[in-house]
């Protein structure tokens, strides 16, 4: 359909402009900060300041009950009436989706107090403080202002309205509504999402001069999609390479993931031609992550997508082509060049049946890294996995997250990825309870986690305990849960449930000569058997020559984002050493 004029559906009436709050006992420090954020922000945010423990609390109690957003808390770390960890935790009860930052001097003394970075690193597992803010130290401090940026742009990112790239027109609990949101959100492609009976949803259906079937997306620049297939989106938002991929490429990436991802990254960097094919969207599971905590150079966290998404154009930026929403379904060798045969992977889950044959494709390369990853484990349950995308969801707490306001949720599992799907969770939900087979949850989630866990209000941890069934009948209403100790069942009313129970890899359509281990892991290096002696040269090297594996679906990986992205950086020597090799033959 030809771009129309776009209908007004975001206007919204004219509020307040967002709080920054500024506590801090020293006058001077106070001044100093006040001026320099009014300098700089005073045409979009109300800012002020407080000397004293009690008048923050007053204004944060004002803020409250008039209704004002907070977007940020700037806290003095010395407070001569209170103490500053305190203050941000106490500022959580009052604004829960606020900024939360401790001030501290910008000489850098602060490194070298270790009362302070005990109390810090006790407040940011717990969820009170976000980040350490040295004050100005001159009147023109960019190092003060990029940190009140980054602040400012995590808070507007859940707060504030975006620009849509995308709007969808769909029925919240619609497995096909879902699976397309968990898709855009999982690519960070800014979308709006409105149901069919709403103000903006039948605006929105007037615009696109229909009113199905759903759901139906409507692009920034009118163009309009009546239950659109993967490859249509992608297609129609330049996501994939613009011409074919060449007939023979030095280095085929298979998967989008942390680890695919580092391996286009370094390979093109490298000089060396190279094509990533992705069957759903980049970023893989680490991009359903809302907060990673622990990854190298980000002291504050940053989320799965947003790293996929760095990665995405990094990768690109060296040239790198991608070919998303292609599934690879056989790769076969011919001499020195190994032959992949793709298939469009038309439906959001490519799982799915096709409801008609999709187009095949084929790609030629020299070498082959397989980052395919790995997938949610089913639950195995028939009434649970009827209800698909209507309630229950393998992982995209992240996508769901936001519609789950005042609602009583739960999570399936209890490793990191469940853990941070809880906290996320919890930051929109009433209740979140986690519901665990083991007897503790330590036993497979780290100690960060754990302890942010523990210390979350509004987080349950049901230990012993696992699902037996569902009930629903257009939606989830109630879950039957089993205590493994006792025996006892019980039934309970939910609206959602979010299942991250462990991976299973995708390897299933590989040639049967290539080896893996018994739960279907890609074994490589030393780990094949004595008869594949050429390819143990490699580390990375799988039982085919040419063909290298990385990430998750490698016998042995960490399962961790750092060490996915480390593989695909290093698998890429071990194909410098083939692709020489095959040139001296």
């Amino acid at each position: 359909m030809a771009p129309t004029k776009d209908p007004d559906v975001a206007a919204e009436p004219s509020r307040p402009p967002a709080v920054i709050l500024i506590v801090a006992s020293k006058d001077r420090e106070r001044a100093t900060v006040l001026g320099h954020l009014r300098r700089r922000y005073r045409e979009d945010y109300d800012i002020h300041a407080e000397g004293s423990t009690t008048m923050a609390l007053q204004r944060l109690k004002s803020l409250r009950d008039d209704g004002r957003d907070l977007a940020i808390i700037l806290v003095g770390w010395q407070l001569s009436d209170g103490n500053a960890i305190e203050l941000l935790s106490q500022a959580q009860t009052y604004r829960p989706d606020a900024m939360r930052a401790l001030l501290v001097s910008g000489s850098g003394a602060y490194r070298d107090d270790p009362a302070l970075a005990d109390e810090y690193a006790r407040a940011a597992t717990l969820g009170e403080a976000h980040r350490i803010v040295p004050g100005p130290a001159i009147e023109t401090d960019e190092q003060f202002n990029l940190a009140i940026q980054e602040l400012l742009y995590e808070w507007a990112r859940h707060n504030r309205p975006r620009f849509e790239v995308i709007r969808i027109v769909g029925d919240r609990w619609s497995e096909a509504s879902h699976g397309f949101r968990d898709h855009l959100e999982r690519g960070a492609i800014p979308y709006g999402f409105y149901e069919p009976d709403s103000t903006e949803g039948r605006a929105l259906l007037k615009h696109a001069g229909t009113t199905g079937p759903l759901p139906i997306a409507i692009l920034h620049d009118g163009r309009v999609f009546v239950q659109p297939t993967a490859i249509e989106i992608i297609e129609a938002l330049g996501m994939n390479a613009a011409e074919p991929a060449p007939s023979t490429v030095d280095v085929a990436v298979i998967g989008a993931g942390p680890a695919g991802l580092a391996a286009a990254v370094y390979a093109a960097s490298e000089g060396l031609e190279v094509v990533v094919i992705e069957a759903e969207v980049f970023g893989g599971q680490a991009g359903t992550t809302s907060l990673i905590r622990n990854y190298l150079g980000f002291p504050n966290g940053l989320s799965g997508a947003d790293l996929a998404q760095r990665a995405y154009e990094q990768a690109r930026s060296f040239g790198a082509q991608f070919l998303i929403a292609r599934r690879v379904i056989d790769l076969r060798a011919d001499g020195d060049l190994r032959i992949l045969t793709l298939e469009e992977a038309f439906g959001v889950d490519p799982h799915r049946p096709l409801a008609q044959a999709p187009a095949r494709s084929v790609v030629r390369c020299r070498a082959v890294v397989l980052a395919t990853g790995v997938s949610y484990r089913r639950i195995g349950i028939e009434s649970v996995d009827a209800l698909i995308g209507r309630g229950v969801f393998y992982g995209a707490a992240t996508t769901e997250a936001p519609a789950m306001r005042g609602e009583e949720v739960f999570v399936i599992g209890g490793a990191n990825s469940a853990g941070q799907a809880a906290l996320y969770l919890g930051r929109f939900a009433a209740k979140v309870t986690v519901l665990v087979r083991g007897s503790a949850l330590a036993e497979g989630m780290s100690d960060y986690l754990v302890r942010e866990i523990e210390a979350s209000p509004n987080i349950t941890v049901r230990l012993n305990c696992e699902v037996v069934g569902a009930h629903g009948d257009q939606r989830l209403r109630s879950l039957i849960l089993r205590d493994r100790v006792g025996g006892a069942t019980e039934e309970g009313a939910a609206v959602a449930v979010f299942i991250l129970i462990g991976a299973e890899p995708r390897t299933a359509w590989l040639p049967p000569g290539l080896e893996r281990d018994e739960r279907g892991f890609i074994l490589t290096g030393s780990r094949l058997s004595s008869t594949s002696p050429d390819a143990k040269q490699f580390a990375f090297g799988a039982s085919l020559p040419g063909v290298f594996a990385v990430g998750d679906v490698r016998a042995g990986a960490a399962q961790r984002v750092a060490s996915a992205v480390g593989e695909g950086s290093v698998a890429i020597r071990d194909v410098h050493e083939y692709l020489g090799r095959l040139r001296d033959m």
